[in-house]
């Protein structure tokens, strides 16, 4: 589960605009809307736009939202697969 969890955000990644990467980036650090629109100077409007293209391009990625972003914070390789 976690592989495949991590092989979807790494896809998703490479079909990213640079304004959804950053987007991305600034949600697996667990910022708030409000200051990923602050840093990035946009409004929260454009942030939700930005996250709607995402779930267009990709639509696993809007099924599995909360899971994958959760899955990409953590290794990818659990050490207990290492034996």
């Amino acid at each position: 589960d976690d592989l495949l969890a991590g092989e979807l955000a790494k896809q998703l990644w490479q079909k990213c605009t640079a304004n959804e990467q950053l987007y991305l980036s600034y949600r697996l650090q667990d910022l708030p809307m409000r200051e990923i629109a602050e840093r990035c100077g946009v409004t929260r409007q454009t942030l939700y736009n930005w996250r709607k293209g995402l779930m267009k391009k990709w639509p696993p990625f809007a099924k599995n939202w909360t899971r994958i972003l959760t899955q990409a914070k953590k290794p990818v390789i659990k050490t207990s697969s290492l034996r």
